[in-house]
C-alpha cells in the first residue's frame, strides 16, 4: 500500500471479541504448539492490536489489523481470517509500550 500503515484504512484481521481471543490463546497453549516450536516463544494476552500490511507475490496488497498472540525470534503467530501464502511480504506496525511507534518488515 502506497499510504502508511498508521493512516491506511484497514480491514479486521479476524472478528473475535478480546474474551474469545483468550480462549483461543489458551488453547493454542494447552495444545502444545509452542513448545514445539524452533525459537523461544513470548506469549501475548491478544490485547496488542497491531496493523500489519500484507503484499501477496502475486502484487495484490492489504492492511489488517490484526491481534498477536505469540512472538518470537522467527515470527509472529497472530488469528486471521484467511490463510497467508508463504512469500507474503508483510510489514507490522504498531505502538511500543514507551509510546514510540515502530514498523518492521
Amino acid at each position: 500500500m502506497s499510504a502508511p500503515a498508521a493512516t491506511a484504512r484497514f480491514l479486521e484481521g479476524i472478528r473475535l471479541t478480546e474474551h474469545e481471543r483468550g480462549l483461543l490463546i489458551e488453547q493454542m497453549k494447552k495444545s502444545g504448539v509452542v513448545e514445539r516450536r524452533k525459537n523461544p516463544r513470548l506469549i501475548v494476552d491478544g490485547s496488542l492490536a497491531m496493523l500489519i500490511t500484507m503484499d501477496s507475490p502475486g502484487g495484490s496488497s492489504a492492511c489488517f489489523r490484526i491481534y498477536p498472540w505469540d512472538i518470537s525470534r522467527g515470527g509472529v503467530g497472530f488469528f486471521h481470517r484467511s490463510f497467508v501464502y508463504p512469500g507474503t511480504r508483510c510489514t507490522m506496525s504498531g505502538v511500543a509500550r514507551s509510546g514510540s511507534p515502530f514498523s518492521i518488515t
